[in-house]
């Protein structure tokens, strides 16, 4: 064979659907997990309700999130069915002043505000709130309002206080439970607070949750039943989430025992929601593995 021949396939390398050509390809893919295993693990895909830390500046944070419309699927049949029973837990007789914190887009806004004499409807995010104001325009009892619940002074004396689907965002538990008793001092004696949120592995590995590097409804609903003047009512709970129904104490009242429902999630999950689902407990967290289990190489076996 000419030399030049032999310098141009070794130039060109092994024929891919040769022998060697494919032992080539096997030692080129092994040389990349070697190389990606190396460098630091990424976080996964930040899920619909993970954690973010945003101290420095929340309202950039939160409109980002709304900086393209609709971000979280709020029409889906799964958040609805959410919605749904969420005006079930409602408290009987009815309800003056209303307050609904994190209101995002007015989706729930325009399902709530029939059920309320005034409903004040606020979120962190300008750009949220004008949504929401464009789709309640024809409800002549929303007030709506820009507003941290975290850092501003809530609104005093109401009846009814909703708060879903946000509590996990806040930074640590400490932070939980200091919003927690502004809650409870907020509402008037009797006044009802409703709050949704998603069973979390972080919280009880197990049983099922969404796999998000935070807390979820367990620990929230832990802390609001630990804080001062607060008393769970009443419970709807899947396997996904939970709604609860606290009441703030009057002076003469009687604490009696919850009323604990279970329901099942007939609707669709959405794929989105469903990626970070991990159906009856784990283990480990994907997360926790990823630290345990990365290797700076591996072996390659070859044979010749």
């Amino acid at each position: 064979v000419p030399a030049g021949a032999l310098s141009g396939t070794a130039e060109r390398g092994p024929d891919p659907d040769s022998h060697f050509g494919k032992l080539a390809r096997l030692a080129a893919q092994a040389r990349e997990l070697v190389r990606s295993s190396a460098e630091p693990a990424e976080p996964p895909a930040a899920p619909r309700r993970a954690r973010h830390r945003h101290d420095k500046d929340r309202t950039s944070f939160w409109n980002g999130y709304f900086a393209t419309e609709d971000p979280w699927n709020y029409g889906s049949s799964y958040e609805q069915e959410k919605y749904e029973r969420q005006l079930e837990i409602l408290p009987a007789g009815p309800i003056g002043r209303a307050l609904e914190l994190a209101c995002a887009e007015g989706h729930f806004t325009r399902q709530l505000a029939p059920r309320v004499g005034h409903l004040t409807a606020t979120d962190i995010s300008a750009i949220a709130v004008g949504r929401a104001r464009a789709r309640c325009s024809d409800q002549p009892n929303i007030e709506f309002g820009v507003l941290d619940f975290s850092a501003d002074t809530l609104p005093g004396e109401v009846d009814l206080i909703f708060c879903s689907e946000v509590l996990y965002y806040l930074d640590d538990l400490a932070e939980l439970r200091r919003v927690a008793k502004k809650f409870a001092e907020a509402l008037a004696p009797g006044g009802s607070f409703i709050s949704a949120h998603a069973f979390v592995l972080r919280d009880n590995v197990e049983r099922t949750g969404f796999d998000w590097n935070t807390f979820g409804a367990q620990a929230i609903s832990e802390a609001l039943a630990a804080t001062e003047g607060l008393v769970l009512e009443q419970s709807i709970q899947t396997e996904l989430y939970r709604i609860d129904r606290f009441r703030r104490l009057s002076p003469d009242d009687v604490v009696t025992e919850p009323r604990i429902d279970h329901a099942p999630i007939r609707a669709p999950i959405g794929l989105g929601v469903a990626r970070n689902i991990v159906w009856g407990g784990a283990r480990a967290l994907r997360r926790d593995v990823a630290r345990s289990e990365r290797r700076p190489r591996i072996p390659v076996l070859m044979y010749h």
